[in-house]
């Protein structure tokens, strides 16, 4: 029969699973409305805590991503996972500062970064589908490359909506700046880590 501080000490903790549920799901839900096209970087303070948050998490993520995806190593995908955040930070301050908007630029990559950890959270179940049934080849990659297909062209709308509300331009003009840093992320990460 358990005895009283044993029970306690459960209720804490469940108490404290649920607050830390909590915390993660409001962390979530302005980034899953941005993948949602429903809102943009507006919704998000310009709070650097939020942006080391997002930032790592798209790390993380992207990481995780790589690992499945690609034949890099976690620590491989960790490296091209921050060239890439890097790069985003670089070309949105850019942007924003050709627009001279630059005080914008926190809120932007919180949300570029964010929306683009939530989408490569998508991901990670179709590389490790990809890895383990699929082995990499076969039939069986058909999903895998049209579920990553489909993930890319998520992943250019939702920029091209959140480069929209932070320039102040139509969304067409922000879904060039999404597709022009595609390419060249894709253009970079082959050069660096997949050429010999």
């Amino acid at each position: 029969m358990p005895d009283g501080g044993s029970h306690r000490e459960s209720c804490l903790f469940r108490q404290r699973g649920v607050r830390l549920l909590e915390i993660v799901e409001a962390l979530l839900q302005p980034f899953w409305q941005m993948c949602l096209l429903r809102s943009g970087p507006q919704s998000l303070p310009a709070s650097p805590l939020l942006l080391v948050i997002a930032g790592g998490a798209n790390v993380a993520a992207g990481a995780m991503v790589a690992a499945s995806l690609t034949p890099l190593t976690f620590s491989g995908g960790l490296m091209l996972a921050t060239v890439v955040l890097l790069l985003l930070g670089g070309l949105t301050f850019i942007i924003l500062w050709i627009r001279v908007k630059k005080g914008r630029w926190v809120q932007t990559v919180t949300a570029l970064a964010g929306s683009e950890a939530v989408i490569y959270a998508y991901l990670v179940p179709v590389g490790v589908f990809a890895r383990a049934v699929a082995g990499g080849q076969g039939p069986l990659m058909i999903p895998v490359v049209l579920a990553v297909f489909a993930a890319l062209l998520w992943l250019l709308l939702v920029f091209a909506n959140i480069l929209r509300h932070a320039l102040s331009v139509p969304l067409a003009l922000g879904g060039i700046f999404a597709g022009f840093y595609l390419f060249l992320t894709v253009r970079v990460s082959i050069n660096l880590f997949f050429v010999e």
